[in-house]
């Protein structure tokens, strides 16, 4: 049985169905695909299973508004 897994990301590429990016988890980088998840950020905590992102579970955006530049 194969669980799926929370990971941060960390790059953003592409758009649309073509969308990818880099997250990290447990010390280990993946690349994954980001289409079913659109409104993704740089920052979020997301739900990651055979390679595809499917639910944001924390916005990574909130500390990025409040913290100074």
């Amino acid at each position: 049985m194969c669980l799926p897994v929370t990971a941060l990301l960390v790059e953003d590429h592409g758009d649309g169905v073509e969308r990818w990016g880099i997250v990290t988890y447990e010390g280990r980088t993946q690349k994954v695909g980001l289409a079913f998840v659109p409104e993704a950020n740089l920052g979020d905590i997301l739900l990651i299973h055979s390679g595809q992102a499917f639910r944001i579970l924390e916005s990574g955006r909130d500390e990025r508004e409040i913290s100074p530049a």
